[in-house]
């Protein structure tokens, strides 16, 4: 019997189509065998070839070679609409191709370039129907178009909205297809990263277009006669900190000097009074919350020291500096906000500390690790200094990099001596990343101790108001030449 069926074009396009070595293997085992042994199947109410395509197409071929092929037998099903007749499709005629998922069906919808026109005139006119009647909530657009045409494919294919639009994204970026249909990533991975690559061009261009108004604002500010901001000042810390109004700034940054005995700093040399030391920084700290507005952060980088001066049993007594800190700083209400360990890589050598080797007696380990603890004044949330700019226009800070450096290790090597003639400078990435996640642009950084100046220049760069205070001439001095030249320089990310 010579069996009465039409070929649809769409049900030929929802499956991919076979390999021409699978087409070839096909073909001479119908050659081979003499016949088409699988019955082809027929969708009852239309009589469209639903599940033997190949195989048909193959017969057909054969024949015109002159080869004597027989009609093969044919089976029957019922479906309701062309959907259904789709899922079956899906569900029975897989042959040799096993993993076929929703985002291979969708795919295959998509590539139908009748199928998408029909479904996007479709969509178009849904939308137009609920304009006119009042039920739309926005202007149609190509954005609405692709959510109604995404809600059709959902309901041919049988998957959820979310899993149909993930597969739309992903089709319209090509180099992802290859990836997926290898199943080296799923399709749900491919259109994070595809989000993911969107978000960070959305926020780079963000930044771009906010930081010159910042470095504007801060060269209108440093025209200004008599204003302390923009400058980094010779002078003591305290004399420096009293220049500051009240809740003018939005964070200090700094590193206090060491209490060493023997270690000479130009400005400050230890006694071996330690808690005259505290004493001094409390003064200090006092007043940085002073001069700090409402959610304002100290930020205070340092290290456990040993103390020479302090004798137990022969050895160096070490002080646990940050308790001594916190104690301070809980003393004067200031909230205990965070912590980052400090990781110096290729600070120190691998050999343990001085005196300890070869016995377990009085062992020490080196110290390649600093504390970088973070306090608040009077609350953690803090709002920008400029209250006329929207808050987006004013954040630098792209969420992606946000989520790597919220982790509590960070490691950064130190900066080079001979380059910043200065014992213990910031490295510049670590002054970036404080100044990245604790404020806004256009707010006020202050480093109290300011050395050679690596705050106030990241700052200056960085589209924030600045001011240092140093009193140590030579570091002072190196300051200006070195580091301020390097404010109009964009910083490393």
């Amino acid at each position: 019997m010579n069996p009465n069926y039409t070929i649809d074009p769409f049900f030929a396009s929802i499956m991919p189509p076979l390999t021409t070595e699978e087409y070839q293997s096909l073909k001479e085992g119908i050659r081979t065998k003499g016949k088409i042994i699988a019955p082809l199947v027929i969708w009852a109410e239309t009589n469209t070839l639903l599940d033997g395509i190949h195989r048909d197409r193959a017969r057909k071929e054969l024949i015109a070679e002159g080869k004597e092929i027989p009609c093969p037998s044919v089976e029957q099903v019922s479906c309701a609409s062309k959907s259904e007749a789709a899922k079956w499709v899906w569900e029975h005629a897989k042959g040799t191709r096993h993993h076929f998922d929703s985002f291979a069906k969708i795919s295959q919808l998509l590539s139908n370039d009748e199928l998408m026109e029909t479904l996007k005139a479709t969509a178009k006119d849904r939308l137009s129907s609920k304009k006119r009647q009042g039920r739309a909530t926005v202007a149609p657009g190509a954005d609405d178009e692709t959510a109604k045409v995404t809600v059709q494919l959902a309901k041919i294919v049988g998957c959820s909205e979310t899993t149909a639009k993930e597969a739309f994204a992903v089709y319209r970026h090509k180099e992802f297809i290859p990836l997926v249909q290898a199943g080296k990533i799923t399709a749900h991975s491919a259109y994070r990263g595809i989000r993911r690559h969107a978000q960070r061009e959305q926020d780079h261009k963000r930044v771009v277009q906010n930081l010159p108004r910042a470095h504007k604002a801060i060269k209108e500010l440093a025209k200004q006669s008599g204003t302390v901001l923009g400058r980094v000042h010779h002078c003591d810390v305290l004399v420096g900190l009293r220049m500051l109004p009240d809740a003018s700034v939005s964070a200090v940054i700094t590193s206090p000097p060491y209490p060493l005995k023997g270690v000479k700093y130009p400005n400050y040399e230890y006694d071996g009074d330690y808690p005259a030391y505290l004493k001094w920084m409390t003064d200090i700290f006092t007043e940085c919350k002073r001069v700090l507005v409402k959610g304002g952060k100290l930020i205070v980088n340092f290290d456990n020291c040993n103390i020479p001066a302090e004798q137990r049993d022969g050895n160096a007594v070490r002080r646990d500096s940050r308790r001594d800190f916190a104690n301070i700083l809980d003393a004067i209400d200031m909230i205990y906000v965070d912590e980052v360990f400090w990781a110096k890589q290729n600070a120190v050598g691998i050999r343990p500390a001085m005196g300890t080797k070869g016995s377990p007696s009085g062992h020490r380990v080196n110290n390649d690790t600093e504390y970088v603890c973070i306090w608040a004044k009077e609350q953690v949330q803090k709002a920008p200094e400029t209250a006329d700019v929207p808050e987006e226009q004013l954040i630098d800070l792209v969420p992606e990099e946000q989520y790597g450096l919220s982790m509590q290790l960070w490691c950064i090597s130190p900066a080079h001596r001979n380059l910043t003639k200065h014992r213990a400078a910031f490295p510049d990435e670590l002054v970036r990343r404080l100044i990245l996640l604790y404020t806004f642009m256009q707010d006020t950084v202050v480093d109290i101790f300011s050395g050679c100046g690596t705050t106030c220049a990241l700052a200056a760069r960085m589209g924030r108001k600045f001011a240092g205070f140093e009193n140590a001439k030579q570091y002072h001095k190196h300051g200006i030449e070195y580091e301020v030249p390097r404010t109009t320089k964009t910083p490393r990310s």
